[in-house]
């Protein structure tokens, strides 16, 4: 099939019009697939370099081999040019009444800097892999401390008043590692959240700094 002086024509204009609502990163090719070895009828934009007059690709010949250039190439697919730039393909093959496929309209996309800008924006926004740290963001002290308390009670599994002493030791030294009882005050919000007087947790305090003493002490004592 030569495409008619007025087919070419059309089939010219739309070329001209998709490449340019694209841009320049945009090639659309127009093959006459009745002469494959010169099947380029029409191009507008430039990605390929190639020129009226020259063949289907090698890509677009074996689906047409194998009669699956509808299922294979239609929708989009990935090419990559001999200097490294990475296409986004889509390909549509037009068939006349006898179901034949005999013009394919190719549009070549240069995806070669979206694919550079995907790389800087998930190498910015990637994050170390630690697990073990979950920042809380609070607005107020009240806040920062019932935030920790409410984790270490989360972490026993138990409301404080079914807790027995030995269990509450063990949220004020979990609260006093996180450095609770660095913030001023805290010791009032953290006695009344844990529903034990201020003497009592001062109690516990001081037992939880006598054992790490003792262990320091004790460590330094390796050889």
């Amino acid at each position: 099939m030569a495409l008619k002086a007025w087919e070419l024509d059309n089939f010219r204009r739309l070329a001209e019009n998709l490449s340019a609502l694209l841009g320049p990163s945009a090639e659309v090719v127009i093959h006459d697939l009745d002469d494959l070895q010169h099947s380029i009828v029409c191009l507008a934009g430039d990605v390929t370099h190639r020129q009226p007059g020259q063949p289907m690709t090698t890509v677009g010949l074996e689906a047409l081999r194998r009669g699956t250039e509808i299922s294979s190439l239609q929708g989009s697919y990935r090419s990559v040019l001999p200097d490294g730039r990475v296409l986004k393909c889509s390909s549509t093959f037009l068939r006349n009444a006898a179901g034949r496929s005999v013009v394919a309209l190719c549009i070549n996309l240069d995806v070669t800097q979206w694919h550079q800008a995907a790389d800087l924006l998930l190498d910015f926004a990637s994050v170390g892999a630690r697990d073990d740290l979950q920042e809380e963001y609070v607005h107020s002290v009240p806040d920062m401390i019932a935030t920790m308390v409410n984790g270490a009670l989360d972490t026993m599994g138990k409301h404080p008043e079914h807790m027995d002493g030995a269990e509450r030791l063990e949220v004020v030294r979990a609260l006093d590692d996180r450095g609770v009882f660095l913030i001023k005050g805290a010791a009032g919000y953290v006695s009344k959240m844990l529903g034990v007087s201020r003497a009592t947790l001062y109690n516990y305090l001081q037992r939880i700094r006598t054992d790490q003493v003792f262990a320091h002490v004790e460590s330094s004592k390796v050889p």
